[in-house]
């Protein structure tokens, strides 16, 4: 996947055939603290990556793995019950539009887990995916 970086230096890259896994989370659901801690950790990891004239893809990965980690088990630890996508009808609704995508052709999804204060979802393009990117 070709990564492109936006300026507050955070890799993005257009879906492929290649799965991702997605993690996207309620607005103030964590502590804003750790959240900016863990934030400023990966800034800090990416602008070194940055700097090399071609980024190690395998050091970039290691490094928005760990990161992902450390995020998915500050989100974990947060009680689940205070939030409303513990609601069925809420993560119905997340689930939907997510298949919503799948009908329609733009993505392929493997796995959707709605927890009470964020969302997982592993997913990649669909086999025609333009390759131009």
């Amino acid at each position: 996947m070709k990564l492109t970086w936006t300026t507050p230096n955070r890799p993005h890259g257009f879906l492929c055939e290649t799965p991702i896994h997605l993690i996207y989370r309620l607005k103030g659901c964590a502590p804003v603290k750790e959240l900016r801690e863990i934030s400023n950790e990966l800034k800090a990891q990416l602008k070194i990556l940055k700097s090399f004239d071609r980024v190690p893809e395998a050091q970039l990965h290691r490094v928005l793995d760990e990161h992902f980690k450390i995020y998915d088990a500050l989100l974990d630890a947060q009680d689940q019950s205070k939030y409303i996508l513990i609601n069925q009808v809420a993560a119905d609704i997340i689930i939907k539009s997510w298949l919503t995508l799948q009908e329609r052709g733009e993505l392929l999804i493997y796995a959707i887990c709605v927890m009470g204060n964020h969302v997982h979802v592993i997913l990649r393009g669909p086999d025609d995916v333009d390759k131009s990117h």
